[in-house]
């Protein structure tokens, strides 16, 4: 400055310009992840470490931002909030926030028994109370990664009739369901039942009596055979046309529908 005497007088004054913009930063997009069990999924998952790689940040002054963020070692099952902080090289710092769901996705794993064959224990077929198809129905396993106690059903029904039923098993972990199947073959196994006696009769000559005989057709049609499925039965026999004297030993025989057969040897003893 300079007066009218021509005094002059000078000073010197600094202007410091600094850098007090912030950064601008773009969170990544919201994300669903899988849970890996029932902690939920590590950070270091493939997906979650690419949505923490894509927030982006510029700055006026600064190239390089640098960013971080709060995200847990392991983000639970649900939703977690992740918040992203910018800072440039002068402290300024700015932050965004985006989301991560950890989500139960995968239905559990279910095995079905194996098939099995019961014998019927009569024409409606066998009880769901019988010991071997109590055993399988019991018999599917399940696992899930989140879930650690399943609960399997079925659709069984009260009696299984006689032939091939299918069995459909399920299995919720509360939010996924699987099913599998399995067989119960219902067959008619047992044996008939024969009902016979045998007799004596009188010969009619000197080699014996006749089958056709009166006496012995009485002994013969006394014969009864029954089956617990076809119930009341034939049965055939091998009685030659001839009994001889003395001792005849008559061999019956009876078959059910499933070829189950049954035999008894009478004796018919001719004097």
């Amino acid at each position: 400055a300079t007066d009218s005497a021509g005094n002059t007088a000078t000073q010197t004054i600094t202007i410091t310009v600094t850098d007090q913009t912030k950064p601008v930063l773009t969170a990544p997009g919201n994300i669903t992840v899988s849970a890996t069990n029932n902690s939920g999924t590590a950070k270091t998952n493939t997906a979650i470490q690419a949505f923490l790689a894509n927030a982006t940040a510029t700055d006026n002054v600064d190239t390089q931002v640098t960013i971080s963020n709060d995200a847990p070692a392991t983000l639970p099952i649900g939703t977690t909030t992740v918040t992203f902080t910018a800072t440039d090289a002068a402290g300024n710092t700015t932050t965004a926030q985006a989301t991560v769901t950890i989500a139960d996705e995968n239905a559990p794993t279910l095995t079905a028994p194996a098939s099995i064959t019961v014998a019927a224990t009569d024409t409606n077929g066998t009880a769901q109370t019988n010991t071997i198809i109590q055993a399988f129905l019991n018999g599917a396993t399940a696992t899930d990664n989140v879930t650690s106690e399943l609960t399997i059903t079925n659709n069984a029904a009260v009696v299984f009739p006689l032939g091939v039923t299918t069995v459909t098993f399920s299995v919720s972990d509360g939010q996924n369901t699987t099913t599998a199947q399995a067989t119960v073959t219902v067959t008619d196994q047992g044996q008939p039942t024969i009902t016979a006696q045998g007799g004596e009769v009188a010969a009619t000559d000197g080699t014996g009596v006749a089958t056709t005989a009166q006496a012995v057709q009485a002994i013969i049609n006394a014969v009864q055979a029954t089956d617990a499925i076809d119930g009341v039965l034939d049965v055939s026999n091998n009685a030659p046309d001839t009994l001889s004297l003395g001792a005849n030993a008559i061999k019956l025989t009876a078959t059910d529908s499933a070829g189950n057969t049954a035999t008894q040897t009478i004796t018919i003893t001719v004097t």
